[in-house]
């Protein structure tokens, strides 16, 4: 993918947010025209949502860009500062190391897999994992917001990443995750220590579903029948597996994007206004 500027966003040259609005309200219309129910226009709209995405090159759906541009675009007299983290992740110091408030991102991958319950992903080991610790983000917000305060009408763009001078593999950060919860075991609701177990990663999604469907579903299929026959006395060993499969799937097509994106996101702005924020810091110290 190369280097994400913080110029522009990325992809706006070929991005117009009147015509993407129209798609979506003649897409809206056309399912409610039909009779689609609440549901049925939920997973078009998403599906809408993700095609539209991949045809400007982007991993996911694109709203935030849309929001900057339209803010961007506007005749307020406004100092505007933009700030995009990559993947946000658990603190670094503030209020204490690792804190995370719910599972979200990675730290969905690493649970599950501390857990036992998440068999494979579609994925590159190889790909860089781009997390920023959510203090971090926090931080550069507040600085930012006094380094523009009192400026007059601007367009000031932040990526916060660790890509490109921090970068840490995919792979790695499984690896250290599947060490630590080896050394300090999950614990179940029933108090009971989980033994850890690595992710396989699947190149594409034609391999995770071959994969599934030779590891998980055929054999699902003859503990139905082996169910039938012996009254259930499998059915432990069928929740587990159909468990796996029904976590596997919705994650592997979420993260399967995210998992295999290999771009390197520009922070030389947030740099300099770090090193900016260090410098004032030391003269109001001296």
């Amino acid at each position: 993918m190369g280097l994400i500027s913080e110029n522009l966003p990325h992809g706006a040259s070929e991005l117009d947010v009147d015509v993407e609005m129209k798609v979506v309200a003649q897409k809206l219309h056309e399912l409610k025209t039909e009779g689609a129910s609440q549901n049925e226009i939920t997973l078009s709209m998403k599906a809408l949502g993700i095609e539209r995405a991949t045809m400007h090159g982007w991993p996911n759906v694109f709203t935030k860009t849309m929001g900057e541009m339209l803010m961007q675009q506007s005749e307020e007299n406004l100092s505007l500062v933009t700030i995009r983290p990559t993947i946000v992740g658990g603190t670094y110091k503030e209020p204490f190391p690792g804190c995370v408030e719910y599972l979200t991102n990675t730290n969905v991958l690493l649970a599950r897999s501390a857990q036992g319950i998440l068999p494979c992903l579609v994925g590159d080991t190889n790909t860089s994992m781009d997390v920023i610790p959510v203090d971090m983000v926090v931080n550069a917000m507040i600085v930012a917001i006094v380094a523009h305060a009192k400026q007059p009408s601007d367009v000031n763009i932040y990526q916060e990443g660790s890509s490109l001078r921090n970068p840490v593999t995919l792979g790695s950060i499984l690896d250290y995750n599947f060490d630590y919860f080896q050394k300090k075991p999950w614990i179940n609701k029933h108090g009971k220590p989980v033994k850890a177990r690595k992710v396989i990663f699947l190149s594409n999604i034609a391999s995770f579903n071959r994969y599934i469907q030779i590891r998980y579903l055929l054999p699902l299929k003859v503990l139905e029948v082996a169910n039938k026959v012996f009254r259930q006395y499998f059915q432990g060993v069928y929740n587990v597996l159909s468990r796996q499969v029904k976590l596997a799937m919705p994650l592997a097509e979420f993260y399967g994007a995210y998992l295999c994106y290999n771009a390197i996101i520009d922070d030389k702005n947030t740099e300099k206004l770090r090193i900016m924020a260090v410098r004032d810091s030391q003269t109001e110290t001296d």
